[in-house]
């Protein structure tokens, strides 16, 4: 057998669970399956008299079989991120894989779960072996069967930002035809369609293929499976993208497969179809969702565009960057979330560190007072809004400001508090570390050397460890802390991303915007109770820090001339004092947030120079709301918080706002501010479309409202609208579980019988002409989401029902209780 060298595809074990499989892809396009013999251990931690009697009992011929135990070795390691030294432990090498967690939950039990701490149990093994390995997906690398043993790097794979590897990329769909719109395994395939495709970042390739088979130009189903079977085979994708293959489209190929008797390899290895793990449901941060079982194709890659958030948000190009930071398989990360990834990728940098993975955190939170909780638990700082529409705003914002400020203030569990230095109080901007992983190592191999003197002794006074402000702590001046080693080369790669991006949607956009949810969740996970390598501690720190450079910002702000209309946590809104030009407004800006950035350490940036902008009042109390504003700058609006932004939002009260703001756009201003005679437009429109929903010409497809559900059917106890819905989808048999979406148009919301209030999205095709959308219902829609634009200008919700008229006390007092004539449909500028 020769020498292979190719673009390394993926990784995993193999069909006994013995050796790890490493997909070669050559320069001629062809995949080759390279079997590395490779061992993992667990290793455990305990007393030495606790180690010698686990040795002993796992050493018996009857354990060694049942697990698949091939060694048992005492060596020193490191524990955790504090400790400098080593510790005794346990190594247990397995020659089988599939054995390792019941082997961990074995020697967790007979330890009576307090005794033995278990270390190496649960990072991916794909993840281990290439750490061990040293290389990284998508790179080149090269296998020589006289060395099996060794997988060779031969270069970083895109670290320069340039395409990756020309992989073959083809996307599979199947077309159903069902009898009463609900999907199910027995609903009659219509076609499977197989084409290549190109994606943004993967280089292209020079003879792209495409198939479609009909159901009805074969004579049996099992005729068709063979037919594409064939096709798969010629074409050989490497990439294999689906919009629904774990859910529907492999669970249909398995069954059929089954009654037909035809066998579907769709793998590069022998085995059958089957779905690798089960389908679950998660609860995070408020919100149930559902997560279906994957079908992992050996040797090749499936990507199940429903079933990714990663993908979704980045594309290929964007999982393959973050696949290449956790060195994780591309096909597995692509089903986790980002904080999973991050957690892959704090995982990665300690087994670089050499520090053992710890199976179960063990670490309580630190004992305080009830002033020092009340001081620390406070979370980021924000100021209330400024109701209203106001003019030539300029927004600033701070870039990825929790994870800059971990690797700025050098914030990690093991710094926190540290046993050798006393922090300075005199000056603290000295310590504050460079955002460039580069230059923070640099500075720390300085403070190492400068500081070496004493440590261990005793603590320092040390004028690089950095006082926590407000709280009664501090971080160390020596060590550069775990945390921001993690986040710091995540910045500069996704600041180097955005400066080579040329259009929004390019494969340098996807792959910063893939990194962007990685550093949105680093916050979250360093107080998240089961994180491996968080601390609540750290969590509180980064919260003061952004209170204490928030609060630093908007002083120097007023100090310059510009009044602070809204502020939250790392983004400041300015209006200028001082009547500058909107010009000079821009320069000042730019030149505020270059000299705040230097002061800080932290990017402080301009992100928009809106030409208006309007705050919602809370429609309980009346004064601002913390995130709903829609802004307009350079023809385009930011929105946020509103019903354009909600996913739940059906597509008629969708257009109806997105037009409401169009026209407030295009239309008259006054002191660069959208006139009355320009609301009234946005009231006409709404009179329009109102009329519309009550002649029944709004479609029902228009008019659908998606729900995530939270329980099951039998948990709900209010019949609202969701429990209609997946009342009416359980009597059909169809069932949507927990975390999982419900669609549909409401008819009837005043029914007393909860299934005739909807009507199922997937029931639209074959409902009736004669049913439409329900007016009181939808009308309450509508008039929230104009109320959302005109509220800011002052409309109540009393003015907007009365079409613009603002009712008199003459009103009340005519015998026919009228007033003034409604508002013309053709002459929105009457006042």
């Amino acid at each position: 057998m020769v020498m292979i060298e190719g673009w390394l595809l993926d990784v995993h074990e193999n069909e006994t669970d013995t050796e790890m499989v490493a997909w070669v892809v050559d320069d001629e396009g062809q995949a080759h399956g390279c079997v590395v013999p490779w061992q993992p251990s667990i290793h455990v931690h305990a007393s030495h008299r606790s180690l010698d009697r686990l040795e002993h009992w796992l050493n018996q011929p009857e354990l060694r079989q049942r697990f698949g135990i091939d060694a048992v070795l005492p060596v020193r390691a490191r524990l955790d991120l504090e400790a400098e030294g080593q510790a005794d432990v346990l190594s247990i090498v397995l020659h089988s894989y599939r054995h390792l967690r019941a082997l961990a939950e074995h020697i967790e039990a007979r330890g009576d779960f307090h005794q033995f701490t278990l270390y190496s149990v649960d990072a991916h093994l794909a993840q281990r072996f290439l750490n061990e390995q040293g290389c990284i997906p998508f790179q080149r690398v090269r296998w020589s069967p006289s060395l099996p043993t060794r997988l060779e790097a031969l270069a970083e794979a895109s670290s320069n930002g340039d395409a990756y590897p020309p992989f073959h990329v083809a996307r599979l769909a199947v077309e159903f035809r069902s009898t009463d719109g609900f999907p199910a395994q027995g609903d009659t395939v219509e076609c499977i369609s197989l084409k290549t495709v190109q994606e943004p970042g993967l280089s292209s390739l020079q003879n792209p293929t495409s198939y479609r088979f009909e159901r009805r130009e074969f004579a049996s189903l099992s005729d068709l499976l063979r037919a594409f079977q064939t096709a798969f085979d010629a074409m050989d994708p490497d990439v294999v993208l689906t919009a629904g293959g774990d859910q529907r489209w492999f669970p249909w190929f398995v069954e059929q497969a089954k009654v037909t008797n035809t066998p579907l390899v769709l793998g590069r290895t022998p085995e059958h179809l089957r779905q690798s793990t089960g389908q679950r449901t998660v609860h995070s941060y408020g919100q149930t969702r559902h997560r279906h079982g994957a079908f992992f194709l050996r040797g090749r890659l499936h990507l199940d565009l429903k079933n990714s958030f990663i993908v979704n948000e980045g594309g290929l190009a964007g999982l393959f960057e973050l696949a290449q930071h956790s060195r994780q398989s591309a096909q597995v990360i692509s089903r986790l979330s980002p904080g999973s990834v991050i957690s892959a990728i704090q995982m990665r940098v300690a087994m670089d560190d050499g520090v053992l993975v710890p199976w179960k955190k063990n670490r309580p939170e630190d004992t305080k007072s009830a002033l020092e909780l009340l001081h620390a638990d406070r979370g980021g700082l924000y100021l209330d809004s400024r109701p209203g529409v106001h003019a030539s705003v300029i927004e600033l914002d701070f870039a990825s400001l929790f994870p800059s400020i971990i690797a700025t203030r050098n914030i990690s569990p093991e710094t926190l508090n540290c046993a050798c230095c006393q922090a300075s109080t005199s000056n603290s901007m000295r310590g504050v570390v460079p955002l460039h992983p580069d230059k923070a190592a640099k500075e720390f191999r300085e403070r190492a050397v400068a500081t070496r003197f004493g440590h261990g002794l005793f603590p320092l006074a040390n004028q690089k460890a950095l006082p926590v402000p407000g709280l009664n702590m501090h971080t160390c001046g020596r060590t550069h802390g775990f945390l921001g080693r993690v986040v710091a080369p995540i910045i500069e790669r996704r600041r180097v991303l955005k400066q080579l991006r040329q259009r929004k949607g390019d494969a340098y956009d996807l792959r910063q915007n893939a990194l962007k949810w990685l550093l949105v969740t680093c916050f979250g996970y360093t107080g998240y109770r089961n994180a491996r390598f968080g601390r609540i501690e750290a969590h509180e720190a980064i919260c003061a820090w952004s209170r204490d450079l928030l609060l630093t910002t908007i002083e120097e702000a007023q100090s310059e001339g510009w009044d602070v209309l809204h502020a939250i946590v790392d983004c400041v809104w300015l209006s200028d004092t001082r009547g500058r030009s909107p010009d000079q407004q821009r320069a000042a800006a730019v030149a505020f947030a270059e000299r705040i950035s230097t002061q800080v350490g932290i990017p402080l940036e301009f992100e928009a120079h809106y030409d208006f902008i309007a705050f919602l009042p809370s429609r309980m109390h009346g004064s601002g709301s913390l995130t709903k504003y829609w802004a307009y700058s350079d023809g385009e609006f930011k929105v946020r918080g509103i019903e354009l932004r909600q996913h739940s939002t059906p597509v008629w009260v969708r257009e109806l706002q997105q037009h409401g703001l169009k026209l407030l756009a295009e239309g008259e201003r006054l002191q660069g501010l959208p006139s009355l005679a320009t609301q009234r437009t946005v009231l006409v429109h709404y009179r329009r479309e109102l009329q519309r929903l009550s002649a029944g010409d709004v479609p029902l497809s228009d008019l659908v409202i998606t729900r995530r559900t939270s329980k099951d059917l039998g948990q709900y106890r209010v019949k609202n609208l969701t429990y209609a819905a997946l009342m009416r989808a359980h009597e059909r048999g169809y069932a949507v579980p927990p975390g999982g979406k419900v669609r549909f148009a409401v008819v009837d919301s005043g029914s007393s019988e909860p299934m005739q209030r909807v009507l199922l999205a997937e029931e639209l095709e074959v409902a009736k002409d004669s049913i439409t959308g329900c007016t009181l219902h939808y009308g309450e829609l509508a008039e929230r989401a104009i109320w959302a634009l005109l509220a800011p200008f002052g409309w109540t919700t009393e003015r907007i029902r009365n079409l613009g008229l603002q009712p008199s006390l003459l009103d009340f007092t005519r015998p026919d209780g009228g007033g003034q004539e409604p508002l013309p449909m053709d002459s929105p500028s009457i006042d």
